[in-house]
């Protein structure tokens, strides 16, 4: 199975740390392939031991990819054949990004499997766009793509 891993950047942030740590520890655990995409290029918090590329490569990769943010959603709504994981990693209108319409619509989205990372957040997001996400602490991908494999 290709598991693609799309994130802003994978610089020093938590997010970027994890998705790098969690793509390594599967290439050694597993016998998937991980990608991970990104939209920034940035020096990398820890050197990855799989593919990286940017974002605009996503169009042809067949597999599952897990987004990050609510832009990468919708580039990987619009790019990707196979099972769409949307990882809610941040609330993201709390931030700036004030497009309900455009937020709703994508959180929403029948094609995206949509996971939040702590309770906390999974009620929050409810309460926004009105849909009961799945709750997946630490960008755990073995336990996301484990209903995938079972299915």
């Amino acid at each position: 199975m290709n598991i693609g891993i799309a994130v802003p950047h994978i610089g020093p942030s938590q997010l970027g740390f994890l998705a790098i740590q969690m793509a390594n520890q599967g290439l050694v655990s597993t016998k998937h392939s991980y990608t991970i995409f990104y939209q920034q290029m940035v020096p990398f918090c820890v050197q990855p031991s799989v593919p990286v590329m940017n974002v605009t490569e996503m169009w042809g990769f067949k597999g599952t990819v897990i987004a990050t943010t609510l832009d990468l959603a919708e580039t990987m709504l619009n790019s990707v054949k196979g099972d769409k994981i949307f990882y809610a990693w941040d609330l993201e209108w709390l931030r700036g990004n004030h497009k309900f319409d455009r937020n709703v619509s994508i959180y929403r989205d029948p094609n995206l499997r949509l996971v939040s990372r702590s309770n906390d957040h999974a009620m929050e997001l409810s309460n926004y766009c009105n849909r009961d996400p799945e709750v997946v602490h630490d960008l755990n991908i073995f336990e996301m793509i484990k209903e995938i494999q079972n299915g």
